[in-house]
């Protein structure tokens, strides 16, 4: 089972969950009239960064973004944004900059047997992939998309 990390905008949360608040009300207030309004949250612009995925057996696969693209990118972007953002897992379940720091990045850190997506291919051979980045503290970082 993996677990995945994001940076989540609060302001455009909070605007978010307003703007679901009004379309709820406003398709009761027009129920009678046979009007059905929704909210489509796919066309919406995401309020998340993603950071992260851990899982086990392998080591923190990090995201790499135009925010950022080391560990210490991603602290430095926490840090000047930490009014504006806070980070949480899909469960929402909310994380302190050293919580972050002892459940993720440091997750199956110094586990030798854990292996990092950036060096093992699925048949467990070791291969190249241009998708994939090592930070200089040898953290991995993947331009994929992340699911």
């Amino acid at each position: 089972m993996s677990t995945n990390f994001s940076f989540i905008n609060l302001e455009k949360e909070k605007r978010l969950i307003e703007l679901q608040h009004k379309v709820d009300s406003l398709s009761k207030e027009y129920s009678d009239l046979g009007v059905e309004i929704f909210f489509d949250e796919d066309n919406v612009e995401d309020f998340s960064i993603h950071i992260a995925k851990t899982c086990a057996g392998w080591k923190t696969l990090f995201q790499k973004t135009e925010y950022y693209e080391s560990v210490k990118q991603i602290e430095e972007f926490y840090k000047a944004n930490i009014q504006k953002y806070e980070i949480r897992n899909i469960y929402g379940d909310v994380y302190t900059w050293q919580e972050f720091v002892d459940n993720v990045i440091d997750f199956n850190k110094d586990d030798d047997a854990c292996l990092r997506h950036c060096d093992v291919s699925q048949s467990g051979e070791r291969f190249i992939d241009m998708s994939y980045s090592v930070d200089e503290q040898g953290y991995c970082f993947s331009s994929r998309e992340f699911c």
